[in-house]
């Protein structure tokens, strides 16, 4: 970095039609055909949330879960939150504010 994009991988599966099954994030932000050395950290970052956000259709690396999300949304949304029960990391509680 800065001269070679970073390759964003998410770790836990996800229902999303811009990441594969392996984690890859179709992020065209962070590919050698636009990545730029002034792009900084953040902007990546938040262009992964918008894409996690709000599934970009010209940015899909499933087409199933693409067309399944335009064609039948409420049921995309409901598998995506089954997924998401099933694979999410547990997180500890937070601790008390003083």
């Amino acid at each position: 970095h800065p001269l070679v994009p970073p390759r964003v991988t998410l770790l836990t599966s996800i229902y999303h039609p811009g990441v594969d099954p392996e984690g890859r994030v179709c992020q065209p932000l962070t590919s050698t055909q636009h990545w730029v050395p002034t792009t900084r950290a953040f902007q990546v970052l938040q262009d992964l949330l918008l894409l996690l956000d709000s599934p970009d259709p010209q940015r899909v690396l499933r087409q199933d879960l693409a067309r399944e999300l335009q064609e039948q949304p409420e049921v995309f949304w409901r598998r995506a939150e089954e997924h998401t029960r099933r694979y999410a990391e547990r997180r500890s509680p937070e601790p008390p504010s003083p």
